[in-house]
């Protein structure tokens, strides 16, 4: 009996022991994927300020403001509106002195094709919680600056656009793609975009709100020069103030083939109504 009651301590004595530790095991992975997964986001940081460090003279820097309303519709679909003041995605390929600016206002139509089953995502975030959606919708812009009349332009624009997502993969990171094709009509001339953008992001809780830094890569072909002359790199992160207003900033670089000057950086600032 003394044997058996010893070896029954024992065991308890071991299994105590085990949880405590598996436990432990489970915590520093979890942190392993969380500094690995921000040291990915700050590389980025790095990277791209120290870009900017190194842009020549040719580089304009600006303020891009942004006001985004996103109104839900039914459980698969919601509107989005837009308006903001930046920089054209891309100018004529005649020189225009000094940085052009256009103030755009748009109205899109968002459905989500997946997931179709998870009535548990209906009142969660719209946009993170869909794997696979749609945008239809229409722009206007004009230039707010220009050197002369014959730089100054009014544009219609057409936007369709598919964007998927994966669910949280290691390191609880988000990988985010979305194809765009832009019809435009500037000024009478007709032409396109193709637009092809790639990202990652993670979702932090800062003290009950949510936090959500991202980077991006985009490269867009216009039709105009028949080749790829656009590339987008862009670090940010949004910042969700209460369940109806969130706050994006970010910093972007925008490189051009055609177009002078030949690089923009800027930093963006993006208030969002969600109802």
């Amino acid at each position: 009996m003394p044997a058996e009651r010893l070896r029954f301590l024992r065991a308890v004595s071991g299994l105590s022991t085990t949880l405590p530790n598996r436990a432990a095991a489970e915590n520093r992975s979890r942190l392993r994927g969380a500094v690995s997964s921000g040291a990915v986001l700050l590389a980025a940081w790095a990277l791209l300020a120290l870009t900017a460090a190194r842009v020549h003279a040719e580089t304009s820097r600006e303020f891009w403001p942004e006001f985004n309303a996103y109104l839900k519709l039914d459980p698969r679909a919601r509107l989005y509106l837009l308006a903001n003041y930046t920089y054209p995605e891309a100018n004529s390929q005649s020189a225009i002195k000094g940085p052009p600016l256009e103030g755009v206002v748009g109205a899109h139509l968002d459905y989500s094709l997946l997931p179709v089953l998870r009535p548990d995502l209906h009142e969660q975030d719209w946009t993170r919680n869909r794997y696979l959606w749609v945008r239809a919708g229409y722009q206007y812009s004009h230039s707010t600056s220009a050197a002369d009349a014959g730089s100054s332009y009014r544009e219609n624009r057409g936007v369709f656009e598919m964007t998927g997502r994966t669910p949280p993969l290691t390191g609880q990171l988000e990988w985010v793609g979305r194809a765009r094709w832009d019809w435009r009509n500037r000024n009478g001339a007709n032409s396109s975009l193709y637009r092809l953008k790639l990202g990652a992001e993670r979702q932090f809780d800062l003290r009950g709100h949510a936090a959500v830094p991202y980077v991006t890569a985009e490269a867009i072909y216009d039709t105009r020069s028949s080749s790829w002359d656009q590339q987008r790199y862009q670090v940010g992160s949004e910042f969700a103030l209460d369940e109806d207003w969130r706050i994006e900033a970010y910093l972007e670089s925008r490189n051009f083939s055609h177009s002078q000057p030949d690089r923009v950086l800027g930093f963006g600032l993006v208030l969002k109504y969600f109802h």
